[in-house]
């Protein structure tokens, strides 16, 4: 394997474990988006997806995660906007 020359500290993973920590946690209708931030901040092993169509409530939170951890910032956080929709055949879902 071929060494980054850009600022890499340590080469990129091959295990996919090291790339998830302890899970993947997904909140669809993420709302104000306060819940998964602060998930995060507790649980900095896991990664936390926040999903809603809409931005609005989402902006103020989504300017924190930037942020070193220090400051309050969340590395394990990633925010979408999007609309979650069943599929016609309804394949998929489980109750």
């Amino acid at each position: 394997m071929e060494v980054p020359t850009d600022n890499w500290t340590k080469l990129p993973s091959t295990n996919s474990s090291d790339l998830i920590g302890e899970g993947v946690i997904i909140d669809i209708g993420t709302g104000d988006g306060r819940f998964v931030y602060q998930s995060a901040r507790l649980n900095p092993n896991k990664f936390y997806i926040g999903i809603d169509p809409n931005t609005r409530p989402l902006e103020k939170i989504s300017e924190k995660i930037y942020r070193k951890p220090a400051k309050g910032g969340a590395p394990n956080v990633l925010f979408i906007q999007s609309a979650v929709r069943r599929s016609a055949g309804g394949a998929g879902w489980r109750r």
